[in-house]
């Protein structure tokens, strides 16, 4: 995994999820259990990354939001002792706050994972104590909102099979 990996937002294509999909238990099984299902994988997977593409642009924002102003946090952490940190500190986050709250809500909405806000919010918490702001690094939300595709993918696909079996 190279650098650009943290540095830049996670652009996941639909090869990579496709690829993702094929190493999942659940889908191997299908695969092995109906033969020809490969057109319907891709389809479901294209039409929920269709479905959800709102939800994976907003996660791609915050996360290259959270990349850009990682320095932000550089400098209030190291100027922490003056005072100053925690003014600088806090600026950053208060610019943060209503792209990742838009952001947390919609997912929620979307998804009916209706505890993602408190954990988002926990997380942002635990992430002030973090120096230098490493865990903005990460690819956390399009990774959660990628995830959800896949297992929502998982769920559509599995269905379509056992009914067409049945």
């Amino acid at each position: 995994m190279s650098i650009t990996n943290y540095l830049l937002p996670s652009t996941i294509t639909l090869e990579d999820q496709l690829a993702e999909l094929k190493n999942n238990a659940v889908v191997q099984e299908l695969y092995r259990t109906h033969p020809g299902i490969d057109s319907a994988v891709i389809s479901h997977l294209s039409a929920v990354r269709s479905e959800y593409a709102r939800m994976r642009t907003m996660a791609n924002a915050v996360d290259t939001l959270d990349k850009l102003l990682m320095p932000i946090d550089a400098i209030g952490d190291s100027t922490l002792l003056t005072g100053i940190g925690v003014w600088i500190t806090g600026a950053k986050e208060a610019i943060e706050l209503p792209l990742k709250t838009i952001n947390s809500l919609y997912y929620a909405y979307r998804t009916k994972e209706y505890g993602v806000p408190g954990k988002d919010f926990t997380y942002e918490l635990f992430s002030i104590l973090i120096p230098f702001g490493i865990l903005d690094l990460s690819n956390r939300y399009a990774s959660r909102a990628n995830e959800f595709i896949l297992q929502e993918t998982i769920k559509r696909v599995n269905t379509d099979a056992n009914s067409k079996s049945s």
